[in-house]
């Protein structure tokens, strides 16, 4: 028997009989075809992308290291080319998000796995982040669409929250 009816899987939507019973319909060959081209498309200048983004984050990461109050956790030997964790101590990590937001410049709190939950994040607390580090930790996340400009606007804002929200509390 298929793994599937050892399984006990049942379908979502019942028709043709396609799959041996488990799927209705027929392929959509033209999206399959239109995602083959997007897919092929976008492999072929990856690692140009990938280099493009690692040149942001590197911008980002030595704009942000001259102030002494963030900490950068993303550790240097694993890392996505694209993403940056910081530590701001004295600001939850929902503040800045809130005050960047109001500049136009989104990032997030806390780390991606971790995004949805109210515990403290297993991967920042893996980095040898303390709770109430982790709990004051940001991620910012650039794209290939992102400009030298946008990192520059990113550090400025960053800078004014450090001195506004430090203030306020």
């Amino acid at each position: 028997p298929s793994i599937l009816k050892t399984k006990k899987i049942v379908p979502v939507t019942h028709g043709g009989g396609q799959e041996s019973g488990y799927r209705s319909g027929t392929e959509n060959v033209i999206n399959i075809a239109g995602f083959a081209a997007a897919a092929k498309e976008q492999y072929a200048d990856l690692r140009g992308r990938i280099a493009y983004m690692t040149s942001l984050r590197q911008r980002a990461e030595e704009a942000l290291s001259r102030f002494p109050e963030i900490r950068i956790n993303t550790p240097k030997e694993r890392r996505a080319p694209h993403i940056i964790n910081l530590t701001l101590p004295k600001i939850k990590s929902e503040t800045m998000p809130h005050f960047l937001s109001s500049k136009g410049i989104c990032i997030s709190s806390g780390s991606a796995c971790s995004s949805k939950s109210a515990h403290h994040s297993p991967s920042l607390l893996s980095f040898g982040l303390l709770p109430g580090e982790a709990d004051t930790s940001v991620r910012i996340s650039f794209s290939e669409y992102n400009t030298n400009e946008d990192v520059d606007a990113l550090v400025e804002a960053i800078s004014e929250g450090l001195e506004r929200l430090v203030r306020i509390k």
